[in-house]
């Protein structure tokens, strides 16, 4: 769900210059990359599990220290490349390293299903929406790679066993009165 926020709010990217001001236009390039910041905040109390249960608190130290690493080299490289919009995808490089060690040891200590093809299928999807749409003459391409995604997504929710799943949250809900 949390995938179609973020492609709802890429889709509103146009609306942020007229919010703005015609002065922050380029800044809708920068916001879009922005986007995967609430998404990697979300994902990492959910990945730490597996290090909080095991007390296996070093994975904690390796993984900043990844993602420390990957941001400072992505920065020097990018940055005076592309500029602030560097700066933003050095960020979500540095979050993706970060977020994969933790993945990594949620996979070893903390055995729960976390469908690491869908979520690997949709943060390439996004990086490629993002890439495209920060290229206006390749814009079109972005809306179609946002379809398809959005499409995913949508079947990936519908999902018989997520239902299910849906609709037993719902029904303990209402056990408890909530």
């Amino acid at each position: 769900i949390v995938f179609v926020g973020i492609l709802v709010l890429f889709s509103l990217k146009s609306v942020i210059p007229l919010l703005l001001g015609s002065k922050f236009a380029e800044s809708a390039h920068i916001f879009i990359w922005l986007l995967f910041v609430p998404l990697f905040n979300l994902m990492e109390p959910m990945l730490s599990a597996g290090i909080s249960i095991s007390k296996k608190t070093h994975w904690n130290i390796w993984a900043t220290l990844v993602g420390f690493i990957i941001n400072i080299v992505s920065c020097i490289l990018f940055i005076p490349l592309l500029g602030a919009m560097g700066a933003a995808i050095a960020l979500v490089l540095g979050n993706v390293g970060f977020i994969s060690v933790k993945l990594i040891s949620c996979m070893i200590y903390y055995k729960f299903r976390i469908d690491c093809s869908h979520l690997i299928i949709t943060l390439i999807g996004l990086c490629v929406c993002f890439s495209l749409a920060s290229y206006g003459n390749l814009s079109v391409y972005a809306w179609f790679v946002f379809a398809v995604l959005l499409i995913y997504q949508l079947f990936i929710i519908i999902k018989a066993k997520n239902i299910k799943d849906i609709r037993s949250v719902m029904n303990f809900m209402k056990k408890v009165k909530v």
